[in-house]
């Protein structure tokens, strides 16, 4: 979840406004464990919403009212490695790496083990993706001048034009409520023409659209029974191959 903090000078006029997270690349030892965020620059410049502008104070309950004092020089550190992505033919990805270190580290992508000209931030992004894509390994060198550190690869996933669709949406309404497990059984018992996007209503993922689907998803929905297979909870392709199909989803851009 974010919040927004805005700090205002007497006369009512913005000195700056920072929206923030408890999860995702925000440091997680300022998440109630005792550490505050202090900004990475002294300046406190760039764009404060960015998790890369601040870093976890050096003392627990940080240092209200005086300055958080001068790290101690330390080579990097790998925290979040890039992860696996699946994008269709013509996609824009972006791989992203989160790195400790003082000072402050450099960074260099690789592509299969080359270097990538010019790809030297904390992201890199590029596209369009073609079938020669994929299966490409995607590593960041992390560095300063007290040493180095290599993150784990991430393997790029090309998808043809696969449509993309959202799990459990059987009805294609956008949303993941009780009227689509309805709409399964309407299906199923009561003559109703299945969407065209039968994927979407095969929400365990078996390859067989039946009985099961809609007790799966009324367990998600009043069990607490776990997040449905993926795609989920965001639109994507089918993962597993199956011979369903899934011509048009129109809340996916289908």
């Amino acid at each position: 979840d974010w919040d927004t903090i805005t700090l205002l000078d007497p006369g009512g006029e913005t000195i700056f406004t920072v929206s923030y997270a408890d999860s995702g690349w925000w440091p997680a030892a300022a998440d109630g464990r005792g550490h505050s965020l202090v900004p990475v620059s002294e300046n406190a410049g760039g764009n404060l919403s960015d998790p890369a502008a601040w870093r976890t104070s050096l003392k627990s309950f940080g240092s209200p009212g005086a300055e958080d004092g001068d790290p101690a020089p330390r080579r990097p550190e790998i925290e979040r490695d890039p992860v696996n992505t699946a994008a269709r033919e013509g996609d824009t990805v972006t791989f992203t790496v989160r790195a400790s270190a003082r000072p402050a580290p450099r960074y260099r992508w690789l592509r299969n083990g080359a270097e990538i000209p010019g790809a030297n931030g904390a992201s890199y992004t590029f596209g369009p993706v073609t079938r020669d894509d994929d299966g490409a390994r995607f590593e960041c060198v992390v560095e300063n001048e007290l040493g180095e550190a290599v993150s784990s690869p991430a393997t790029l996933t090309v998808l043809g034009n696969a449509p993309f669709f959202l799990r459990g949406d059987s009805n294609a309404d956008g949303k993941i409520d009780i009227s689509d497990a309805i709409s399964i059984l309407g299906v199923l018992f009561g003559g109703a023409t299945p969407h065209p996007c039968r994927d979407a209503s095969d929400v365990n993922d078996d390859g067989n659209v039946d009985i099961a689907d809609p007790i799966s998803l009324l367990g998600y929905l009043f069990a607490q029974a776990g997040p449905l297979p993926e795609p989920f909870p965001h639109c994507g392709p089918d993962p597993t191959e199956d011979d369903l199909g899934c011509p048009s989803f129109a809340p996916c851009g289908n």
